[in-house]
């Protein structure tokens, strides 16, 4: 090798220091490695430096030397860096396949939760509820079956949501959604373990559902967000009256009664924030954990008001989470998605499948790509029910969304986390700032604070 051949940092390179420890971390390639501080006044060149190989050699070290060439932390042309992102996205772009329907059987709902997005009156507009009928819901099935045999992965699994809304305010809809759905896996025009699920606030599952969903193993995403008094701060019924908290549990006792498969999704209002602590206890003393809990970070609703470190508080709320419930093997969903990239390598392209993994299809037929613009209809094509042969990739439904990841943003190419970010909620960002393309600032203080955690986690658990 020429001995004028200079090298450059990549970067992709990313530097962290704790104590006498220097973690040396790629952000696009996720591989890392501990130094001595011995190296740090060296090392801390990286952001600037262009020197001859052997100089750089005797720099570093040989071995050092070597161990960041072959990891692409060093390079000889900027052009390698760029050359690296465009081939990653383009690999991880072509792995999206429709694997996920969002089956919304009503559009309206019995709670007035005060922190959903769904009631702000300028994201609406003016909005009648509809429900899906007997025979639509089987159409939409159909629909969602031939899409997925013509453009699915056998290497994602097939999942159908029941959702809304509240969709047990349409419970006929759900128990034909459910039998017809068993029907389509016997004929085998669905995969056997497509997952069948529903999405409620619990308000209104009698025993005879409870049951109904145990012998049909339909797995149920419980709405709940803690004690009562945390939980009944946000979670409001219509009528003012109801008290939600005393309903959830008594959904959830039925549902343990039968063993049916529940997974806890909690919205982390101000509230939950604020009192983390005791709503820790309660998920895991007082009411229990049996299959995941899933925490979701506040979508920007002008109508809840939040403190500036909101968002920073939730990301430390979710890892203070994680770090007790991987002791007693509680699984949680947000922090396990990013756990697992870090852990595995593997690059997350985007937190949804607006790009083209999901398909939403509303109680009138339309065929959408968010159910968070369901009651605007907006990014909502054609009628299923009146088109039957209607294909949203064709028509150009998913165009604009494809390529909605950090990975095509300019301006989160230097971020340190931008491999296990996922780039948060497009619709969200959309509906809050009018553009797509903007970063959904919600998200950065999670990704960023769990990668640095990670880090220093995986160091702890290397040197005992």
């Amino acid at each position: 090798m020429s001995d004028d051949l200079k090298y450059k940092a990549s970067r992709w390179c990313n530097l962290f220091k704790k104590n006498d420890v220097l973690a040396v971390f790629h952000s696009l390639t996720l591989e890392l490695f501990f130094l001595d501080v011995s190296f740090e006044d060296i090392l801390r060149q990286l952001t600037n430096i262009s020197m001859k190989e052997d100089d750089l050699k005797k720099r570093l070290g040989g071995k050092i030397f070597n161990l960041l060439k072959e990891n692409s932390f060093i390079i000889t042309e900027e052009t390698d860096d760029l050359r690296m992102l465009f081939v990653l996205r383009e690999e991880l772009k072509e792995r999206i396949k429709p694997s996920i329907l969002y089956l919304l059987l009503t559009d309206g709902c019995n709670l007035k939760c005060r922190y959903c997005f769904e009631e702000v009156p300028e994201i609406i507009g003016k909005f009648t509820p509809k429900m899906m009928s007997l025979d639509d819901t089987k159409k939409a099935l159909n629909y969602f079956t031939k899409l997925v045999m013509k453009y699915g992965s056998e290497n994602r699994q097939t999942i159908i949501h029941l959702y809304g809304g509240e969709p047990m305010m349409n419970p006929s809809a759900v128990k034909v959604a459910v039998l017809h759905s068993q029907n389509l896996k016997q004929r085998g025009l669905l995969p056997n373990d497509c997952e069948i699920a529903i999405v409620t606030n619990g308000t209104l599952i009698n025993e005879k559902f409870a049951k109904f969903f145990a012998e049909n193993n339909v797995t149920v995403g419980l709405s709940i967000d803690g004690p009562k008094h945390v939980n009944n701060a946000y979670r409001i019924a219509k009528d003012g009256k109801t008290d939600v908290s005393e309903k959830i549990n008594f959904c959830y006792k039925l549902l343990r009664k039968y063993g049916v498969k529940v997974g806890f999704s909690v919205t982390m209002s101000p509230s939950v924030v604020e009192n983390f602590d005791e709503v820790l206890d309660f998920f895991v003393n007082d009411i229990g954990i049996p299959d995941g809990i899933c925490f979701n970070i506040l979508h920007y609703n002008p109508l809840v008001k939040t403190n500036v470190g909101y968002f920073k508080e939730t990301a430390e709320s979710l890892i203070k989470a994680f770090k007790l419930f991987r002791g007693k093997n509680i699984y949680e969903e947000r922090m396990m998605r990013k756990a697992k990239s870090f852990a595995f390598k593997e690059p997350i392209f985007s937190d949804c499948g607006v790009n083209g993994g999901q398909i939403v299809i509303a109680p009138d037929g339309k065929v959408g790509i968010c159910h968070d613009f369901i009651k605007p209809r907006k990014y909502f094509g054609d009628n299923l029910l009146s088109n039957p042969d209607y294909d949203p990739f064709k028509a150009g439904l998913y165009d604009g969304w494809k390529s909605r990841s950090p990975f095509f943003m300019e301006q989160c190419y230097d971020c340190e986390a931008i491999a296990i970010c996922g780039g948060g909620c497009p619709a969200s960002i959309e509906l809050h700032t009018g553009n797509r393309w903007n970063v959904d600032e919600r998200m950065c203080p999670h990704s960023k604070l769990t990668l640095e955690w990670l880090i220093w986690d995986t160091y702890k658990n290397t040197i005992t």
